[in-house]
């Protein structure tokens, strides 16, 4: 015997990323200033000063 579904389920729909708007080069050079300074391990800190060299190229 198969048991079958009545219910047509609606896909679960992921939440959206936040996304901040940077009105300047100079929010942005401070941000993430402030995102090394609170990384939380080295690996972390590498991955941020590898993207800052690529967004600031």
């Amino acid at each position: 015997m198969t048991i079958k579904s009545t219910t047509n389920a609606a896909p679960v729909s992921r939440p959206k990323r936040r996304s901040f708007v940077v009105i300047n080069e100079q929010q942005a050079f401070d941000y993430m200033q402030t995102a090394k300074r609170n990384a939380a391990h080295e690996n972390g800190l590498r991955f941020l000063e590898a993207r800052e060299k690529t967004i600031w190229r």
